[in-house]
């Protein structure tokens, strides 16, 4: 088989490592197993007086798992080239390397994905100067992504080169004695702010139907948009470019269309499917009317959602309920800045005093304690942020025999309870923890608010800013797999499923 770029085009999509690595869904779109740039002369050599350029170089080599001398900088064009095919900007690769200092936990990182609104219409320019032969790759590169099905990803081809989000061109590059096979082509990764970061080129070295025959054309045309989206190689055995990981797929994937080496075209790999129905999962928010602070969704069967609206009153702000049926929500009495509901529905409200109170028989009751934020699980658990300092944030107490008792451990910020009955912290540090019984563990993410479904699920709005506020994830099976959307604050409902959030406008919406 070839390899698709010199560096570049993967054969097998595999982007979705075992290690579910989102990033080998990022990685299997990157580029193949040879170098999609093989033009040494247009490569600018390591300026070892430019230490910023050898920082990026070896910063990008450790978050994709190509070798050093993989990652090429391209003086003229300002941007990297790495594995051949996929190509980031200096300017995002920089921007992404200030995240990574502030924003790495256990070896994640930031991820590499389009905008919603970007993803849902990528317009494909292909310049006149293409070969027909190429011109009908792409084209059907776009239909077979187009027809994978459940996924919100569409590529639709334009006629005119204005507002394009991907420009095919074409340059010729041959073999010479550093590059002995040439990259077939190359494209570059999403941009840090959702746009798909520039166009694809194709080597017409390859023309010849006797270097490349059509099927491989196609392939590596399927391969390559995979990069336009967010796909990395996915036989690169190291995590990065992401900070969640993509469950249930293996760490090698043979049959992925995002592998490094190039072959004839066949179809997406089964978990060329799942990576991508994880990343781009074809759903919607639903708007909810008004406006909220903090959301609360009950962790019992029955839908029930309480909100902190943004309406100012003594204690905070008002407090509603929704009503399903008229699809509106309704004010009750009291005022608070953060709320929790309990699997029978009933609300807890800590106040701007830090005060207690739990909703009985249409009453506010006042409980023993004072609080920043609580929690109710689907056992009936409450857990509180209370307001005695702790290494953390401040301690995390259990109600517990009609008192509020002390955990060990580390203490928090955000709260949210487990159906077994455990808390899930985020600390001072942005960190997400969990308690085991013992102590917090480092459940290798950060976040800014945290829920907790009644299967289990674990929701957490995180720390990479998107449309909306910041990145949306679920811990699933032992990874963090982000969902679409944005959002500041977060809730979700018993069956573990319907996460809701509010996001920076204090939008209230229902996954």
């Amino acid at each position: 088989m070839k390899k698709l770029f010199t560096t570049c085009m993967p054969q097998t999509l595999s982007y979705l490592s075992r290690t579910m690595l989102l990033i080998a869904l990022l990685t299997a779109f990157q580029s193949c197993k040879e170098p999609d740039v093989t033009n040494e002369p247009a490569v600018l050599k390591q300026d070892e007086k430019d230490t910023q350029l050898q920082t990026l170089s070896s910063f990008l080599a450790d978050v994709t798992g190509a070798p050093i001398d993989k990652v090429k900088y391209i003086d003229e064009e300002k941007k990297f080239v790495i594995d051949g095919d996929m190509e980031i900007s200096r300017t995002s690769a920089e921007e992404y390397l200030n995240a990574e200092k502030t924003g790495r936990v256990n070896q994640k990182r930031a991820v590499w994905l389009l905008s919603d609104n970007v993803a849902k219409d990528v317009k494909v320019y292909i310049n006149p100067s293409i070969t027909p032969e190429w011109k009908e790759a792409v084209r059907e590169a776009i239909y077979e992504w187009n027809h994978m099905g459940d996924m919100k990803v569409n590529f639709r081809e334009v006629l005119f080169d204005y507002n394009t989000d991907v420009v095919v061109t074409a340059k010729y590059e041959g073999p010479n004695p550093a590059s002995p096979q040439p990259w077939i082509a190359r494209q570059n990764m999403p941009d840090i702010d959702g746009t798909t970061g520039g166009g694809m080129t194709i080597n017409t070295y390859y023309n010849s139907s006797s270097l490349l025959s059509k099927s491989e054309k196609k392939f590596a045309m399927v391969h390559e948009l995979g990069h336009v989206i967010g796909f990395a190689h996915t036989d690169k055995p190291t995590q990065g470019l992401i900070d969640f990981l993509v469950c249930d797929t293996p760490v090698w994937d043979a049959n992925s269309v995002m592998n490094f080496v190039v072959g004839s075209w066949t179809m997406f790999s089964y978990y060329d499917h799942v990576a991508a129905m994880v990343l781009y999962p074809e759903h919607t928010w639903k708007n909810l009317p008004g406006q909220a602070t903090d959301v609360a969704a009950s962790t019992g069967t029955d839908r029930v959602l309480w909100m902190i609206s943004k309406t100012p009153v003594n204690g905070g702000f008002t407090i509603n309920k929704f009503n399903y049926l008229t699809n509106s929500f309704t004010q009750v009495p009291g005022g608070g800045v953060r709320i929790a509901v309990g699997p029978d529905g009933t609300p807890w409200v800590v106040n701007n005093l830090g005060q207690i109170f739990k909703r009985v028989n249409s009453q506010w009751q006042m409980q023993p304690g004072n609080a920043h934020d609580i929690a109710v699980g689907a056992d009936g658990s409450v857990y509180i942020v209370s307001t005695t300092p702790a290494a953390g944030g401040f301690a995390i107490k259990k109600w517990k025999n009609n008192k509020w008792e002390q955990i060990s451990g580390i203490g928090g910020m955000r709260i949210a309870v487990a159906s077994y009955g455990f808390a899930w912290v985020i600390d001072n540090a942005n960190r997400v923890l969990r308690y085991n019984g013992i102590n917090m563990e480092d459940m290798g993410a950060l976040g800014r608010d945290i829920a907790a479904g009644r299967n289990n699920s674990i929701f957490v709005i995180g720390q990479t800013p998107v449309p909306g506020g910041y990145s949306i994830k679920k811990f699933e099976k032992d990874c963090w797999v982000q969902l679409a959307g944005g959002g500041v604050a977060i809730s979700a409902h018993g069956t573990g499923t319907q996460p809701v959030i509010i996001n920076n406008n204090g939008v209230v919406m229902e996954y």
